[in-house]
């Protein structure tokens, strides 16, 4: 109660402690870390004390609470909660990226006692890259500082996620071992007292490339947080601006789909040089993974997803931050000028809209015989392929002209199809390609159906096989544990033969039944032990 009473006598002192004057680029946590110094505080917990009003919070170095209380006692000499919120820390980093509504929460949160789950709602938990945010320092900006204003301080610009190299002197930055690490984790450090260590970069780092890279990609960083207002890059403009650019270099086709292949490749081989940096995962140069994330991101809106994401794709496609925002300032006058023209001309037609119409152009002008398949797939603005794939499916017959598959190969394509042989097995064996392959499944009237029956039956057959002898041979271990053992026919069995599954499931022992069977006799299993006793004395012939 002492100690306690002294902070709050200390905290009354506040209005005769001198403030200090903002730095270039600084950040709340520097400012606090200098007046620390400044007013000679021998505890970490009576400078925050004095500020925030509490002995610990209010001393993150990132995102940090009870800022309504420090703009109250300074007076807002320092700025009010929202400037400070915005400007002078880590939100600044997040909040091109997020809604307004967002933004307006997690100052809220900062302006209260508590940043509880924060970090979560702004998506930094849940994004695969690192949630700390270990203090970085330039070498030359430390010295630099010192000279022109006695301080060595924090620039905000150094501890955004993805900067890495000091983007005036083109060096690699120093990483604190405090504060993020868990060490010193409520105190008030400078440059100078932050144990600095060079950064560890991973093998996939070339030396003079990887600096170029990284320092192209930290000024892309600066500039866009610097120079774009909150809330400015929603999710539905990001994805129209990628959309945009990767239609001009060639990797969406005619009907919308990516080319995926071309895509992860391109985007992995841009990127190869920047993992080993410590915010990008090793698994950023995985086709497979990287064609999985960039698919949630283009299509459709996705909130809460890490500025860092957004920043390697503006890098990989636009290079630098006036080319990117050239294409976005683009797209919205395009958009607005479609939606003006849309308003007052004619009404907004869906694409499904558009769609049906063409399925039923397509099917009058072949039911009327006014023309042939390709003439009516010209006349309505599709591919062939797609005519033949439509009129399938409306169960119109389509007169072929076949090219690769004589009547022969596509016979015994169509059988080993509807015996439900994979396309690859097909196409292998008959020796054709898979797309030709599935361009017969899709345009042979009843064959697609057939053969997805086909497959299904095989499925269920051997995973009811794989599951019933599970269960005769290890049934008493539990159905946990079986599913452990083949996880793929459970996992099978469970989605489109749950009854089945259900009936076959292995039955348990009741409890009852469980503690008679392991019960023991002990009376009798003492009488026989008696009797044994007995009958090898004799036979040793040892008086008892």
């Amino acid at each position: 109660m002492v100690l306690i009473s002294w902070w709050y006598w200390m905290a009354d002192l506040l209005d005769q402690l001198a403030l200090l004057d903002w730095l270039p680029e600084e950040t709340l946590f520097s400012l606090v870390s200098r007046l620390h110094r400044l007013w000679g505080f021998p505890l970490a917990g009576q400078t925050c004390m004095a500020l925030f009003g509490h002995p610990q919070q209010g001393a993150q170095h990132d995102l940090p609470s009870r800022l309504a209380t420090l703009v109250s006692r300074t007076n807002g000499r320092l700025g009010t909660a929202v400037e400070l919120a915005r400007t002078r820390t880590l939100l600044a980093y997040y909040a091109p990226f997020i809604s307004t509504q967002v933004i307006d929460a997690a100052v809220a949160s900062m302006a209260s006692d508590s940043v509880a789950h924060l970090k979560l709602k702004l998506g930094i938990l849940t994004s695969r890259f690192r949630a700390n945010h270990p203090l970085k320092s330039c070498p030359q900006c430390i010295r630099e500082d010192v000279e022109r204003h006695g301080w060595a301080y924090w620039h905000a610009p150094h501890q955004f996620p993805g900067v890495w190299v000091c983007p005036a002197h083109e060096r690699w930055l120093q990483v604190s071992s405090l504060k993020s690490t868990g060490v010193g984790r409520f105190h008030w450090v400078l440059p100078s007292q932050s144990r600095p260590r060079p950064q560890e970069h991973g093998a996939g780092l070339v030396a003079n490339e990887s600096i170029e890279m990284a320092l192209s990609f930290a000024r892309l960083v600066v500039d866009v947080t610097s120079n774009i207002d909150a809330g400015t890059y929603t999710a539905s403009l990001l994805e129209g601006a990628y959309r945009r650019r990767l239609s001009e270099f060639g990797w969406i086709g005619e009907g919308g789909r990516f080319r995926w292949s071309d895509i992860s490749e391109s985007y992995c081989r841009h990127v190869r040089t920047l993992v080993g940096c410590a915010d990008i995962p090793d698994d950023m140069h995985d086709r497979e993974r990287v064609a999985v994330q960039l698919g949630r991101m283009l299509r459709g809106s996705r909130s809460g997803t890490h500025p860092l994401r957004h920043y390697l794709i503006i890098h990989w496609l636009f290079a630098d931050f006036n080319t990117f925002t050239s294409s976005v300032e683009a797209l919205s006058a395009t958009a607005l000028s479609e939606s003006r023209s849309l308003k007052s001309e004619k009404p907004y037609r869906s694409q499904s809209a558009v769609g049906d119409k063409r399925h039923a152009q397509l099917r009058e002008l072949l039911i009327a015989g006014q023309c042939t398949l390709t003439g009516a797939a010209r006349t309505i603005g599709i591919d062939v392929a797609t005519a033949m794939a439509w009129a399938t499916k409306m169960n119109i017959p389509v007169l072929r002209r076949p090219k690769t598959l004589k009547d022969d190969v596509r016979n015994q394509a169509i059988g080993m199809l509807r015996s439900g042989v994979a396309k690859a097995d097909v196409a292998r064996q008959v020796g054709v390609s898979i797309q030709t392959v599935t361009r017969l499944l899709l345009t042979e009237l009843g064959l697609h159906e057939a053969w997805r029956d086909s497959r299904h039956s095989a499925h269920r057959n051997r995973y009811r096989a794989v599951w019933q002898e599970l269960v005769h041979n290890y049934g008493a271990a539990g159905v946990k544990i079986l599913r452990a053992m083949e996880p793929a026919a459970y996992v099978w069995l469970y989605r489109h033969d749950r009854d089945w599954l259900n009936e076959h499931k292995p039955r348990l022992k009741s409890a009852e039944s469980s503690r008679n069977a392991n019960r023991v006799d002990w009376d009798s299993r003492d009488r026989s032990l008696s009797h044994d006793v007995r009958v090898v004395a004799e036979r040793l012939r040892l008086p008892l």
